[in-house]
C-alpha cells in the first residue's frame, strides 16, 4: 500500500528568491503536473490542496472501519501484491499495468459496490451478480457480506487472466 503520511514541506524564502519545490505525486497529480515539470503556483493553492489530501485519507482511514471493504482490500493487496492501489477521494483503484482493473467504492452502509474493467463476466459469474451500472458502462458488483469477497475474488482473477497485458506476472505475483 502507498504510505499516506506526507512529511512537512519546509520552505524559507529570502524576499526575489525563486523557491522550487519537490512535491509528492499525489500532490502532483492534484495539480495536474507530470513528474520533472515546472510551473508558478501560488502557496495559497498548495495548502488548499494538501488539504484535499488529507481528506481523502481520512475518507479511506473511515472506510477500513468497514469489515468487509477492509477484508476486500487486504484480500486483494495480498493475492496479487503486484497491482498497484490507488487511494482517491470515495474510492479505492487498483491498476494492472496503468490499466484499470478494480474501482471499490468506500461503502454506504453495509455494501461495497466494486466496479470492474469492462468485460464479459458470464463464464464466471455463475448467480448472475455482475450486473451492468451507468457508472461508464463498467460492470458492477456488490459486497454484502463474507462471502461475497471470495466470489468477488473470483471475478478480479478472470478480470486478471483476460488482460494482455503482463497477466501472466501478477497471476504468479511475481
Amino acid at each position: 500500500m502507498e504510505s499516506s503520511k506526507f512529511r512537512p514541506i519546509t520552505v524559507r524564502v529570502k524576499e526575489g528568491d525563486d523557491v522550487v519545490l519537490t512535491l509528492p505525486r499525489p500532490l502532483l497529480e492534484m495539480l495536474g503536473l507530470e513528474d520533472g515539470e515546472t510551473i508558478k503556483v501560488p502557496i495559497h493553492e498548495l495548502l488548499e490542496n494538501y488539504s484535499a489530501i488529507e481528506k481523502v485519507n481520512e475518507n479511506f482511514e473511515q472506510a477500513m472501519g468497514n469489515k468487509l471493504f477492509k477484508t476486500l482490500i487486504n484480500r486483494i493487496q495480498t493475492e496479487y501484491p503486484l497491482l498497484r492501489m490507488e487511494i482517491r477521494k470515495s474510492m479505492v483503484a487498483f491498476y494492472n499495468n496503468k490499466r484499470g482493473l478494480l474501482w471499490i467504492e468506500y461503502p454506504k452502509g453495509r455494501k461495497v459496490r466494486v466496479h470492474l474493467k469492462k468485460g464479459d463476466y458470464s463464464s464466471v459469474d455463475r448467480d448472475r451478480r455482475v450486473i451492468p451500472s451507468g457508472w461508464g458502462d463498467y460492470p458492477e458488483f456488490r459486497v454484502e457480506k463474507e462471502e461475497d469477497v471470495d466470489y468477488l475474488m473470483e471475478l478480479v482473477k478472470f478480470a486478471i487472466s483476460h488482460d494482455k497485458v503482463k497477466a501472466k506476472k501478477v497471476m504468479e505475483g511475481f
